[in-house]
């Protein structure tokens, strides 16, 4: 088994005086698929948040790719780790390509604009996703399952070497839920992507994760 890509030492977190997380402590392996299960309220989202930035921790430590959470900047995070949430919503018209190109911003300066390189890299993570066809279309009009897909392409073009999924099929019927977990595990399997994914489906964990860890 590949090293440890991310860790959790003695980590709690939690909102106001109400603390979520107590004393998580949980090693992932580098290529390794992992399904976080638990009732609502045991802190799944809460620690997805802990990892991507958004919650600062009460105790303990989170280590990404050896480097310690807390003193990475954003745009180094970014770089490191992809969060597909389990709805995105946007109030613009911004087409799919727009969308999916938002995934190449952490490594866009302020003065830099997209290369060929982005446009490239982006064209790979429509076709990884089965959205191509929808390049030039608006994200607004396409379905749940379609938007899905398309978020999950944006996450690939940020060349992360771990995604965050937080329920990522939530929303969605039967049959796009498969459709959305079947290109997860070929990601995984395919890319060697490093996959944390929330999710409430039992069943939907025990046929698709490697290893499932339970929040209580």
């Amino acid at each position: 088994m590949s090293g440890k890509i991310l860790e959790f030492s003695h980590v709690a977190a939690g909102y106001g005086d109400r603390e979520i997380l107590k004393n998580i402590t949980l090693s992932i392996h580098e290529g390794e698929f992992t399904g976080l299960i638990g009732s609502n309220g045991t802190g799944k989202s809460t620690l997805i948040k802990c990892i991507s930035g958004l919650l600062p921790l009460n105790r303990g430590n989170i280590s990404i790719c050896g480097k310690e959470n807390a003193t990475l900047k954003s745009r180094e995070r970014a770089q490191l780790v992809a969060v597909v949430p389990q709805s995105y919503h946007v109030e613009y018209d911004f087409t799919v390509e727009d969308i999916v190109m938002m995934g190449r911003n952490p490594y866009l300066g302020f003065r830099k604009r997209e290369s060929q390189e982005d446009y490239d890299i982006v064209s790979e993570a429509l076709k990884a996703t089965n959205t191509e066809v929808f390049r030039g279309r608006f994200y607004n009009e396409l379905s749940g399952g379609e938007r899905q897909r398309v978020i999950l392409a944006r996450a690939i073009a940020q060349k992360p070497r771990i995604i965050l999924l937080d329920e990522p099929t939530s929303a969605l019927d039967i049959y796009h839920q498969m459709e959305v977990m079947e290109l997860i595990t070929k990601l995984n399997q395919e890319e060697h992507m490093t996959v944390l994914a929330v999710l409430h489906d039992i069943n939907m964990a025990s046929r698709f994760c490697q290893r499932i860890v339970m929040l209580q």
